[in-house]
C-alpha cells in the first residue's frame, strides 16, 4: 500500500487547513478558502441578530395604539423618537399628542366654516370665523403624560411614549364651557329688553356673539378629544340663532339719513355724498336728507386740504369727520372719523387733475370698514376688522 504524504500536499500546510479540507471533501465541496464559505453564514447571523435587536422593542413603542393599559377609545397616544436624548424624545411625543388633537380641531373647524358661510341669518359671519379660530389653540401640555416605564433605547435611538386621556380634558373643556355659557345666557336674557336702547342693545350683541364664539371653541375641542359635543350645546346654539333673527329685525326697523356739510370744490360734494351711500347701502337702510322723527342722522363733514409740493406738483387730501344723532333729541350718539392714507391725489402740473386722482382713491372698499368701525360702537351692523 502506498503512504501518502500529507507534508508534501500543497494545499496541506497547516492543521486547521487538513481538518477543513476533509469536511470539504467529506461533503463534495470545492477547495474554496475557508473564509469564502464562512461569509454567508456571518451574513445570516446579522440578520437574526438584528431581528433579535427589532423583537427587544416594546410593540407600543412600535405602535402607539398597541400599549396595554393606555388604549385609543380612552386615551390621545403617541411615540417620541430621538437619536439625542430621552427628554427630547418625550417632547417629541408630547408634541406629536398635541398635534393630533390640533388636527382634529381643524377638521370640525372647516366643516363648521362651511355651514356658517352658508346661514343666511348670521350678520357678521366674517368675524365670528374669525374671532371663533383664534380660539381654536390647544395648549394643554401639562395634561399629556409621558409613560417613563414605557421608555427604552434601541438600535441608538430613545423611544417615549405619551398619552392624553380623552375623559380628564374633556372635564377640563366642560368645566370652561359650562363658565362662558353662564356669561353666554345672561347677555341672551337681557337683549331683549334692550331693544328701545340701541347702544345698550349693541354692546349687549357683541357679548352675546364673542361669549358664543368661546362657547363654540369649547365645543369643537370637546368633540375632538372625546367625540361627543357639551350636552348643552345644541340649546346654546338655538340661542344664539335667536339672537340673530332680534339683530335682523332691529336692522330692518332702523332708518338713516346721510348729510353732508359744505365742500370746496362743490363738486367734490356729489362724488363723496354718492359713495358713502353706496357704502352705508351695505350696511344699513339710508333714506333722503330729511330728518324726521324716529330716524337717525349721519352728518359727515368733509374737508379737502391743499399741499402745494414742489416737487410733485398739486397734492390734495380728503378728511371726514361724522356725527351719529338720533332725529328727534339731536343727541350725539357717536363720533368717530373716515380717514385713510390713501384718501390721497397728486398731479404734476394740475389742480383738477389730483382732485380726480383723489376721488378715484376714494372707494366703497375702504369706506366700509371705517364706517363699520364707526357704526357697530352704537348699531347692530357689521363690525369692522
Amino acid at each position: 500500500m502506498t503512504r501518502c504524504n500529507i507534508q508534501n500536499h500543497p494545499r496541506k500546510t497547516w492543521g486547521k487547513m487538513k481538518m477543513n479540507d476533509r469536511l470539504i471533501d467529506k461533503f463534495h465541496l470545492p477547495h474554496l478558502p475557508f473564509r469564502i464559505l464562512l461569509a454567508p453564514c456571518l451574513l445570516l447571523l446579522a440578520i437574526f441578530l438584528t431581528s433579535c435587536a427589532m423583537h427587544s422593542i416594546p410593540p407600543h413603542l412600535m405602535n402607539a395604539n398597541a400599549h396595554p393599559r393606555f388604549r385609543p377609545e380612552s386615551y390621545i397616544t403617541a411615540i417620541g423618537v430621538s437619536d439625542r436624548s430621552l427628554k427630547i424624545a418625550q417632547e417629541n411625543a408630547r408634541e406629536e399628542v398635541s398635534n393630533q388633537v390640533h388636527l382634529k380641531i381643524n377638521a370640525h373647524f372647516q366643516s363648521w366654516e362651511e355651514f356658517i358661510r352658508s346661514n343666511d341669518k348670521i350678520i357678521d359671519k366674517e368675524r365670528l370665523i374669525r374671532v371663533v379660530e383664534t380660539r381654536t389653540s390647544f395648549a394643554r401640555a401639562e395634561m399629556i403624560h409621558i409613560d417613563q416605564a414605557g421608555s427604552t433605547k434601541a438600535q441608538g435611538l430613545y423611544r417615549a411614549f405619551a398619552y392624553l386621556s380623552r375623559a380628564d380634558i374633556y372635564g377640563v373643556f366642560a368645566t370652561e364651557y359650562n363658565t362662558a355659557a353662564v356669561t353666554f345666557r345672561r347677555a341672551v336674557n337681557n337683549i331683549g329688553n334692550l331693544k328701545e336702547n340701541l347702544p345698550a342693545f349693541t354692546m349687549n350683541l357683541w357679548l352675546v356673539q364673542d361669549s358664543f364664539a368661546e362657547l363654540q371653541a369649547l365645543s369643537f375641542k370637546m368633540y375632538a378629544v372625546a367625540g361627543r359635543w357639551h350636552e348643552d350645546f345644541a340649546k346654546d346654539q338655538e340661542l344664539f340663532d335667536r339672537v340673530e333673527d332680534l339683530r335682523v329685525d332691529v336692522l330692518k326697523a332702523l332708518e338713516f339719513v346721510v348729510q353732508l356739510g359744505p365742500v370746496d370744490p362743490p363738486r367734490a360734494r356729489e362724488i363723496i355724498l354718492g359713495k358713502l351711500t353706496e357704502a352705508l347701502k351695505g350696511l344699513i337702510g339710508v333714506t333722503p336728507d330729511v330728518c324726521s322723527q324716529g330716524k337717525y342722522l349721519l352728518y359727515i363733514d368733509p374737508a379737502i386740504n391743499w399741499n402745494p409740493n414742489p416737487y410733485f406738483g398739486p397734492e390734495c387730501t380728503l378728511t371726514m369727520t361724522v356725527r351719529l344723532a338720533h332725529c328727534d333729541t339731536d343727541q350725539t350718539l357717536a363720533e368717530f372719523s373716515l380717514n385713510d392714507p390713501s384718501f390721497i391725489g397728486v398731479d404734476t402740473h394740475h389742480k383738477r387733475l389730483a382732485l380726480d386722482n383723489l376721488f378715484k382713491n376714494i372707494s366703497v372698499d375702504k369706506l366700509m370698514p371705517l364706517l363699520q368701525t364707526g357704526l357697530s360702537s352704537v348699531f347692530p351692523v357689521k363690525r369692522g376688522k
